[in-house]
């Protein structure tokens, strides 16, 4: 994720919050949406902005030890979002993990294929 895109990121959802959390949270209210599917759309959308929640990236946020461990305890537990997850707690993640990734030069698509190529292993 580049600087602009993250700061893009901040500036879209500070002045939208209110409206895109009460959007997201009602999308878990539709029969058969869960975590990875809502996050998997908004990654399709926009996946400069927006990180894909699937098994794959929840594992290897998780489980791949490539955050530091005081990093993984600010994060909602992973049983706790595999079904749902508020906007609040991906709000959160999603800042949590892009400032980290910033830190790193990389963004939320080579993420993805860093997790996939892990999923492999």
């Amino acid at each position: 994720m580049t600087y602009f895109s993250f700061v893009t990121l901040l500036f879209f959802i500070k002045n939208n919050y209110n409206e895109l959390k009460k959007d997201f949270n009602l999308a878990f209210k539709l029969k058969g949406n869960k975590t990875s599917k809502i996050t998997c759309g908004l990654f399709w959308i926009a996946s400069d902005s927006f990180l894909n929640l699937d098994s794959t990236n929840r594992n290897y946020i998780y489980n791949s030890s490539i955050f530091p461990e005081k990093i993984i305890k600010e994060l909602p537990d992973k049983e706790a979002i595999e079904d749902y997850i508020s906007f609040d707690d991906y709000y959160k993640l999603l800042i949590t993990i892009s400032s980290y990734l910033k830190e790193s030069s990389k963004d939320f698509r080579q993420f993805s294929a860093n997790a996939w190529e892990y999923s492999r292993k």
